[in-house]
């Protein structure tokens, strides 16, 4: 598989993308660019690629073909302008909270934007915050303005803005093993009082973002829930790549091994590090844990198969053709799962019943 890695030129322009820096010529001449574009879009990470683009261009104007280069610009255009409607939508939204009289955190997307070289190159999904204070209380809010969104075992949709999709969450994220998911909702409140006092004056006055070694374990287990239900793109891991880059001491280091040990994370997180070093080429230094090989190279095999949250997944295209159908699609998913990662698979048709619960909680009224 590393050698693999180390033939394959898009990877290679990658790991030099996410560095800064040109690829070898001797690469870039063997690059279809049209399959970079492809490859681009379903790991959902076009700005980052683009960037490598513009600096290799730089180096070798004649290589990089000028028509499909400004083509994607347009493109890229688009995505740095819905960039800066998130950012100022998610000082409105804080704002709005906080009159409401909670504290919030802003998970993911645009706080961890900030860690890359060009904060424009993530792609924005939606805004993520996490609101302080009970279910109970956070569903009536949301509901006394959006009466009718869904509400789920750790957030509830709030279609507040026509352009922006926002998540409000009571809970960061969830595990599917009871007893697991049980430690990470302990560790997600005896960290609360620190996050909700990380203040980023960057996003504007008063918004918080998660500290990095929280991030550390709340990322994780964001990438754990998305790759069980339904999977995940590098986009997750290149997020991953950059917090990491931030630097952690050893102590640190030490914290988040025996963290993940102690939330049933350990094996996937081992299984990211091996991505973070041999496929986006990460230095070893940076690494928290030891990698494991056959881990890593089994969640690189269904990341390259699924794409960013398995929308390109052609294993399992008939899950599309209803409820049932999905039901069995993510039954027979989940038991190939259990070959690498058992807990979390086997244990996720008792979550789903558990998601369903307060789906069907808030149909009645009762959430």
């Amino acid at each position: 598989m590393e050698q693999h890695i180390k033939d394959n030129p898009i990877l290679v322009f990658l790991q030099n993308a996410l560095r800064q820096e040109s690829a070898p010529k001797e690469i870039i001449s063997q690059i279809d660019w049209r399959v970079l574009l492809d490859f681009s879009v379903k790991q959902a990470i076009l700005g980052v690629v683009y960037e490598g683009m513009k600096i290799s261009r730089l180096q070798y104007p004649d290589i990089v073909g000028k028509g499909l280069f400004l083509s994607w610009g347009v493109v890229i255009e688009r995505q740095h302008r819905r960039f800066n409607v998130y950012r100022k939508k998610v000082q409105e939204l804080s704002d709005m909270l906080k009159c409401a009289g909670f504290r919030t955190c802003i998970l993911k997307g645009q706080g961890l934007s900030l860690m890359y070289p060009v904060p424009e190159s993530r792609v924005s999904g939606d805004i993520d915050i996490w609101v302080e204070g009970s279910r109970k209380s956070i569903t009536k809010y949301v509901h006394s303005i959006t009466p009718h969104t869904f509400a789920q075992y750790h957030h509830i949709d709030f279609p507040y803005f026509k352009e922006v999709m926002v998540e409000v969450h009571y809970l960061p994220s969830q595990m599917s093993s009871p007893i697991y998911n049980a430690r990470l909702q302990r560790f997600y409140k005896n960290n609360q009082p620190e996050q909700f006092s990380h203040f980023c004056p960057e996003l504007g006055e008063g918004v918080c973002i998660p500290t990095k070694s929280f991030n550390a374990i709340f990322l994780l287990s964001h990438m754990m829930r998305h790759f069980f239900n339904e999977g995940i793109g590098l986009r997750q891991l290149i997020d991953y790549y950059y917090l990491m880059k931030m630097g952690f001491s050893k102590e640190e280091k030490n914290d988040f091994c025996k963290t993940v040990h102690y939330l049933g994370m350990e094996k996937f997180a081992c299984a990211v590090m091996w991505i973070e070093q041999h496929v986006l080429g990460i230095e070893e230094d940076y690494l928290l844990i030891a990698p494991n090989e056959k881990a890593g190279v089994f969640l690189y095999e269904e990341i390259s198969k699924s794409g960013n949250m398995g929308d390109y997944d052609q294993r399992y295209t008939f899950r599309k053709n209803g409820a049932w159908s999905r039901a069995m699609t993510d039954v027979y998913r989940d038991f190939a799962l259990a070959k690498m990662f058992p807990s979390e698979a086997l244990w996720k048709p008792l979550a789903k019943l558990v998601n369903q619960k307060w789906k069907v909680r808030n149909l009645l009224g009762m959430s």
